[in-house]
């Protein structure tokens, strides 16, 4: 009887073993990477995800659908953007932690949109980082956040758990 039981209960146990390693992997995963995604406000009017950013200039004006859109002013402004944002990643290759870049789209006013740009960066590089994007930054506190501002970029920028998000409206950052 008792041979019985335990050719039973053996295999359970085992299992629930199983599981139980792989929850507490499966939770120091989600604990060590934090999407950009998270970063970016909930009234986005488009998200985009561009998965190579250090060739995204050139994509983009092999694109058709981009090209046609090109005499949008607010186009050609990500256009100009991108090409500065990829070789930003192209010179600090080392700084960020992966590929891949954010671009959600708001409406901040009744007659005016923004950008918010977002990427997971390095975490050993959090205040190193700023240093790269500009020379001229002033930082401020703002809702026990740090909030920068190039002037020469006419940007705001600010580092959250590892990911770096940008915008020239202040509101967004």
């Amino acid at each position: 009887m008792f041979s019985k039981v335990l050719k039973i209960i053996t295999p359970f146990i085992l299992i629930a073993i199983i599981f139980l390693i792989a929850h507490n992997t499966y939770q120091k995963t989600q604990n060590s990477t934090k999407s950009p995604i998270t970063t970016i406000p909930t009234n986005a009017s488009v998200i985009l995800k561009l998965n190579d950013v250090r060739n995204i200039s050139t994509y983009l004006m092999k694109s058709n659908i981009w090209n046609k859109l090109n005499n949008i002013h607010q186009i050609d402004i990500i256009t100009k953007k991108a090409k500065e944002i990829s070789d930003l990643f192209i010179l600090n290759q080392d700084a960020f932690d992966s590929n891949i870049l954010f671009i959600s789209f708001h409406k901040v006013s009744s007659n005016k949109g923004a950008e918010l740009f977002s990427t997971n960066i390095k975490s050993n590089l959090n205040n190193k980082i700023i240093e790269l994007l500009s020379t001229d930054i002033k930082s401020y506190i703002y809702d026990n956040q740090t909030i920068y501002f190039s002037n020469s970029l006419k940007s705001y920028f600010s580092i959250s758990e590892d990911v770096l998000f940008w915008s020239n409206n202040k509101m967004l950052v």
